[in-house]
């Protein structure tokens, strides 16, 4: 894990140029018709590119990069309990999706955060290893 965290630390070095990422969207993992998780998507832009394209070169062999994860920039907002849900909520969802208009947004990318992933029962616990640039104690 030290070998990860000194590769990280000299990638984003101490005045990184993380992208602007343009909110676009939402959707479900595995469909709509069975929603487990529901995300929100950003457009791939050049400089995300770029960043995923650097991370895949620093750690070769330590993480299998598909091309299709890099196909859906998105953040987990919710997992669903599919067998909870009230009828039709996911072609709700849908129809939802399909409207013209939905809003979207900048989000400025300010850190990097290497994070362990625990499997569990109930889904997977997150913890952060390491966060860069580390925030600046006042």
């Amino acid at each position: 894990m030290n070998s990860i965290r000194t590769r990280l630390i000299e990638l984003v070095g101490d005045r990184p140029d993380f992208p602007c990422l343009t909110a676009k969207g939402f959707g479900c993992f595995p469909a709509f018709r069975r929603p487990r998780v529901l995300w929100i998507g950003f457009a791939s832009n050049p400089s995300l590119r770029g960043w995923q394209d650097r991370l895949a070169k620093a750690f070769p062999g330590d993480f299998v990069w598909k091309e299709r994860d890099r196909s859906y920039p998105h953040v987990t907002i919710a997992r669903l309990a599919f067998r909870q849900l009230p009828a039709q909520f996911g072609e709700h969802l849908f129809e939802l999706a399909q409207q013209t208009g939905m809003p979207s947004w900048d989000w400025q990318i300010d850190s990097i955060s290497l994070m362990r992933s625990i499997p569990g029962p109930k889904g997977s616990e997150y913890v952060v290893l390491l966060t860069l640039p580390s925030p600046h104690v006042s």
